[in-house]
């Protein structure tokens, strides 16, 4: 049993966070709406600065999808990639920022991967959700009494429970790729930082990651031409290098 100074504490945590929330949501949108307004003055680096002060509390479709466009319009294209990506890992299905990103490739003359068709429908967070669901729906069934009503729910849930992780599945691809940050990034026959460099990787690129040593990390571009380039060189779609 709690004592009194035990649920005193315990209602002031909770009265702190009914103000806390409201107010970090208010400070994002905040941050949202000072980017969205330095945007449309032109002062993209500074609408930069308020996108990703943002994206520190909270990962938004709207906030990668725009930081996206401000990164485009200074040049960046290895930055502006990543971020148009990382919107697209919220909604696929945003049009929008999709013809953005490719036709931000295109005058690039950058190639880019292809998603497998079920994990274009829903972002990785619909299908784990799915999965789960049906994954837990389908035991509860296993324990219940077998009736035939049931034999019906427990073939649609299994069916469930593989559509949706063969919809996870086809992102798995995107855990291992990243982005070349840099212009004429090279691309070396070793680890070493004074290894000779056999070509040169675009900025904005899409290379996958094999393996790291050290400082360095041995990647495949889409042509197949392999090689070690710096850590800082590249930027992982998911998570870090």
């Amino acid at each position: 049993m709690l004592s009194r100074a035990h649920c005193y504490y315990w209602k002031i945590l909770t009265l702190i966070s009914c103000f806390a929330l409201p107010s970090l949501y208010a400070s994002t949108e905040s941050l949202f709406q000072e980017g969205n307004q330095s945007a449309a003055q032109g002062r993209y680096l500074e609408a930069q600065a308020f996108y990703q002060e943002a994206l520190q509390a909270e990962a938004a479709e709207g906030l990668y999808g725009n930081l996206g466009h401000a990164y485009a319009h200074t040049g960046k294209i290895g930055p502006a990639s990543v971020a148009y990506e990382r919107a697209l890992l919220l909604n696929p299905n945003n049009t929008s920022i999709r013809e953005k990103l490719h036709s931000l490739r295109q005058d690039a003359a950058l190639k880019a991967p292809e998603l497998a068709l079920w994990g274009a429908l829903l972002s990785p967070n619909a299908w784990t959700y799915g999965a789960s669901f049906s994954f837990w729906l389908l035991l509860l069934l296993a324990l219940a009494p077998k009736r035939p009503s049931t034999g019906l729910l427990r073939i649609g849930s299994a069916l469930g429970f593989c559509v949706a992780l063969t919809g996870l599945l086809a992102y798995q691809p995107l855990l291992h790729e990243a982005i070349v940050q840099t212009p004429d990034t090279p691309l070396r026959v070793s680890p070493a930082p004074n290894a000779q460099a056999h070509s040169t990787l675009p900025e904005g690129s899409c290379v996958f990651i094999k393996k790291t040593h050290n400082s360095a990390v041995f990647v495949q571009t889409l042509q197949g031409q392999q090689g070690w380039v710096e850590v800082n060189a590249i930027t992982r779609i998911i998570g870090e290098v």
